[in-house]
């Protein structure tokens, strides 16, 4: 459910998973907070798994780390070390293009129909080294989830 696109040495640019993913790998959670804690779950794990590729050297600790979004928690972000800023011109531009997938599942995830701020929508950037760092962070904020 955590997709590393255009995954080079220098960057790797994050996204959630499509409404494909939504259909076949979610569709035995229940919508709400149960179908929401199991995607923050894959979240973590992608996470976690950067960690063990930059441990293992397969990935360089330099790397930036990137993702997109307009569901972030700024303070958790904050906590586990991340830069914040608006999204670019193009990021909220694709969430705009891509409105009714993101609407439906962002209104699973609410159990609601919700409309998700795609105009509030935010860049998030870490170094792979920083990441590392926030290991036990994030094993502890996923065994919480889980």
């Amino acid at each position: 459910m955590l997709l590393g696109y255009m995954a080079n040495d220098k960057q790797i640019d994050l996204h959630s998973g499509t409404s494909f993913d939504h259909l076949f790998v979610l569709r035995n959670f229940k919508s709400g907070t149960s179908l929401r804690n199991r995607i923050m779950m894959y979240h973590l794990e992608g996470l976690l798994n950067i960690i063990q590729f930059i441990e293992d050297k397969r990935i360089p600790s330099n790397v930036n780390i990137v993702g997109t979004s307009y569901f972030f928690n700024d303070r958790t972000l904050n906590k586990l070390g991340f830069q914040i800023e608006k999204a670019s011109l193009f990021y909220r531009t694709n969430l705009f293009i891509n409105f009714i997938d993101l609407f439906w599942m962002y209104s699973l995830s609410k159990r609601k129909l919700a409309i998700p701020e795609l105009w509030d929508a935010k860049k998030a950037s870490i170094k792979g080294d920083t990441l590392m760092a926030q290991k036990s962070k994030l094993e502890g904020l996923y065994q919480k989830v889980k």
